[in-house]
């Protein structure tokens, strides 16, 4: 796929008409100076390959920020596509006539160049993208207002730093990363810490609630026993006192005593328990000590005497 402008290889001229591709019939006298019409691949990198050029030189630019602060020396590697529009064709050739690329590798090292010193060297790993984009920009605006051609895409491939540098950005990073780590372990310590004074509240607030609800447990079942107690005897002594009407005793106390005597008797289990019979030592009249001294001292009289 190429564009075409008729050549006279007699006077040397060249029209301005674009031919496209297909079969055109000319005079001998003439031929077609051609011009890629498919997207040009450019390529700046240090790959070994051919039509590809050589990475682009820079220099970044310093922190805003800081006046004394410089920018660093920067190797960019990048790749585009290019397209040239039908009616920029006449406009090339009349400017820099079928050998073309060399001048649009030029404008692009340039463009690159220049926006390379708009960044600090920090945006580069923050904000790369952006920095893509204002690039893709800046070179599509250059390569159309000189020649007349579209960008139609970039890309950044690598960036180099001096190695010291990226051994400095790469420290930096990591006591930044570092930083943040240990910031993130104190908020987890302070969550532990939280949780475990809330754990201590929360069983402090456990105890005081069980030991009140022991004492008001033991309140209630004092209570309730002496309750039950009273009732108990209550009914007891309402139930003695029926007894005691329906029995018609005449003596209540003493016969109440003697039926609850009975009672314990009856429910008394052991064999020895002798009931309805006095006691074999109730009949029998023992002497006195008096009586047992009287007759000691008169036996002792007699046997004096005899």
């Amino acid at each position: 796929m190429e564009y075409g402008l008729r050549h006279n290889k007699i006077t040397g001229s060249v029209g301005d008409k674009v031919y496209t591709t297909g079969r055109h019939c000319i005079s001998p006298a003439y031929k077609f100076v051609k011009f890629p019409r498919n997207q040009i691949f450019i390529e700046f990198s240090d790959h070994i390959a051919p039509d590809v050029q050589s990475s682009i030189w820079g220099r970044t630019g310093g922190d805003k920020n800081d006046e004394n602060s410089g920018g660093q020396p920067l190797t960019l590697s990048c790749s585009m596509n290019v397209k040239l529009p039908k009616e920029s064709i006449s406009k090339i050739y009349r400017k820099y006539t079928a050998n073309f690329l060399p001048f649009f590798y030029q404008y692009i090292r340039v463009v690159v160049s220049e926006q390379m010193q708009k960044y600090h060297p920090t945006m580069f790993w923050k904000d790369r993208s952006r920095i893509g984009i204002e690039m893709a920009s800046a070179v599509h605006t250059a390569l159309y207002s000189e020649a007349g051609a579209i960008l139609i895409n970039f890309q950044m491939l690598d960036i180099v730093f001096l190695e010291s540098y990226e051994d400095t950005i790469v420290n930096i990073q990591l006591a930044v990363q570092k930083k943040t780590t240990l910031e993130y372990q104190y908020q987890v310590e302070s969550v532990v810490k939280e949780t475990d004074i809330l754990e201590s509240q929360a069983n402090a607030t456990i105890a005081v609630i069980d030991a009140n609800a022991q004492a008001e447990s033991s309140i209630i079942i004092n209570k309730a026993t002496n309750e039950g107690f009273f009732v108990v005897e209550s009914q007891k002594a309402k139930s003695y006192k029926t007894f005691e009407q329906g029995l018609e005793l005449t003596d209540e106390k003493a016969q109440l005593l003697k039926y609850i005597q009975i009672r314990n008797i009856r429910d008394h289990k052991a064999q020895n328990s002798v009931i309805g019979f006095p006691s074999p030592l109730s009949n029998i009249n023992l002497p006195k000590k008096n009586d047992l001294d009287l007759r000691f001292s008169r036996t002792s009289e007699v046997k004096r005497t005899q």
